[in-house]
């Protein structure tokens, strides 16, 4: 039997977009015309899950991580969630026992887990060359991590410049991408998913993303403070997507702080993710 999810773009119309058409479950009749009151109430439950996606990104626990510092937050949602997908307690039960296979550890270290609304919370305090980092899983079905992302220095000419650690930002991508994979099949998620990277305080910052030996600095310069990166599929097709869905990331952030008189180095950059996805044990 083929299993179809109710559109979350309903009401539908066809016939040059003045009749719309709802499903009665009716054999000989599968099909009405839709009242007024249906073609409002089809928007009400269009709009009702937007709301709750927004309620739920803009609720992200962040706490712990020193403003205004330059940080990322990696972000996979189902694009309309309606109702928990799970208990709060297989939340705790997946961030307690789940390993990470790039680390052959948990994805958080257990003693940062902490019981937060609708889920579990991993607040991570800064150490020796690491940021404050905030991980979260909840029975919605949202998985975030926001991390500081680590300050370089080099000595060039004399003159101390600051550069920030790209690697920050790949790393704790593919963790939270892999986790949200593990997580989705734990619970057992169907639908459309955002995957999402924002990096924030990021104007005047650089990000070099490959080697810049022989470069300047402000080649990788970044004249915005907050720089998007999005992409939208379906949870059934999240695994086997991870290097194509990283690839389309990384490069909507990259052209953002790629500054090169050259043309922007997808291909160099594609390269070196799928590098670094294998050496996670992301791919083969």
């Amino acid at each position: 039997m083929l299993e179809v999810d109710e559109s979350v773009e309903a009401p539908h119309a066809i016939e040059n977009s003045t009749r719309v058409y709802v499903r009665t479950g009716n054999a000989a009749n599968p099909y009405e015309l839709a009242h007024v009151d249906t073609v409002i109430e089809l928007l009400r439950r269009r709009e009702d899950p937007t709301s709750k996606r927004l309620k739920l990104l803009s609720n992200i626990h962040v706490e712990g991580i020193p403003r205004p510092s330059p940080m990322m937050q990696a972000v996979i949602c189902p694009v309309f969630p309606r109702v928990p997908l799970c208990a709060v307690e297989d939340c705790w039960e997946f961030l307690s026992t789940a390993q990470y296979r790039a680390t052959q550890n948990l994805f958080f270290n257990f003693e940062t887990l902490r019981r937060v609304e609708n889920g579990v919370a991993a607040f991570v305090v800064a150490g020796d060359h690491r940021g404050a980092e905030c991980g979260e899983v909840n029975c919605y079905g949202l998985i975030s991590d926001t991390k500081q992302l680590t300050i370089h220095n080099v000595q060039r000419g004399g003159i101390n410049l600051e550069y920030l650690a790209f690697s920050d930002v790949i790393n704790n991508w593919v963790k939270i991408y892999v986790c949200a994979c593990a997580f989705y099949e734990h619970v057992g998620v169907k639908g459309n998913l955002l995957v999402q990277i924002v990096l924030n305080n990021m104007k005047t910052r650089s990000l070099p993303f490959m080697g810049f030996q022989g470069r300047s600095l402000d080649d990788f310069r970044c004249f915005d403070n907050e720089i998007h990166a999005y992409h939208v599929l379906s949870a059934e097709n999240l695994a086997a997507s991870i290097e194509a869905v990283t690839h389309q990331l990384l490069a909507q952030l990259c052209w953002a702080v790629w500054q090169g008189p050259e043309d922007f180095p997808s291909q160099l950059l594609n390269a070196q993710s799928t590098d670094i996805l294998r050496e996670l044990r992301a791919i083969h």
